[in-house]
């Protein structure tokens, strides 16, 4: 669901700092399965006749820890090495536009200049935070996979077959929402370019009252409301494909 700029930047984030993603993501595997070994093990003490020991309090709690530990380490290794690429990248932006041609910054457009500076460069650095959670979640589910097909392997094997239409139908709702992602950029470049507009502009709209009511009602407030309706039919249905 990345435009074409967000895909270089994405491209970017990768060969920033390899170490870094490659660690985030061995230690969120290692939070994935301790955590699915903590399942197992809640699972298994609760069809225990006998009390709780020393040994499996003791063994909880490692699980428990191993599992917190590894995933906030994951976290905090990408954090700071996306927040200082998007540092250096932001200001290898601003370099590159100071050194640009006019011609070529008019044809780029400021509005798609300031999106990048301001909105791609950070949502696709929070994307990044949030991979250790996807590896984790990702690693848990798998080694729960393996465990229920160890335990019950007919039952399992019948659900992996039901999940393959629910699979599909994600595919389906994440398609939707990129549709309605596409519709919601144009609006938001444009509301930039009035943003630019309304600054630049702010001495003649002061002075001109018709000139000012004109472009706060029949610009501004009307790519407002296109774009609040719009940003509304994206995000539900980034939500309805999340819930599912």
């Amino acid at each position: 669901m990345q435009t074409r700029s967000e895909l270089t930047l994405i491209r970017s984030f990768l060969d920033s700092d390899r170490r870094a993603i490659v660690t985030a993501i061995l230690a969120s595997i290692v939070s994935g399965a301790s955590s699915a070994l903590l399942i197992a093990f809640i699972g298994k003490q609760f069809v225990r006749t006998e009390p709780f020991g020393m040994q499996s309090i003791a063994l909880f709690a490692v699980l428990l820890i191993l599992s917190v530990a590894t995933n906030l380490y994951a976290s905090k290794v990408l954090i700071e090495a996306s927040s200082e690429h998007s540092y250096s990248l932001r200001m290898a932006l601003c370099r590159r536009i100071v050194s640009t041609g006019y011609e070529r910054i008019e044809k780029i457009g400021s509005p798609r200049l300031i999106a990048m500076l301001s909105e791609d460069l950070t949502d696709v650095a929070v994307a990044f935070t949030r991979i250790p959670v996807l590896v984790t979640n990702s690693t848990r589910v798998f080694f729960c996979i393996v465990y229920l097909l160890w335990m019950t392997p007919l039952a399992m094997t019948l659900l992996l077959l039901l999940s393959l239409p629910v699979i599909y139908f994600q595919i389906l709702l994440y398609r939707r929402a990129k549709v309605h992602l596409q519709v919601l950029l144009p609006i938001r470049d444009r509301r930039y370019s009035l943003y630019v507009m309304l600054t630049s502009g702010i001495k003649e709209l002061l002075v001109d009252r018709l000139t000012r009511v004109g472009f706060f009602t029949n610009q501004l407030e009307e790519n407002a409301r296109k774009f609040k309706f719009a940003q509304q039919k994206s995000f539900m249905a980034n939500q309805y494909a999340a819930n599912w």
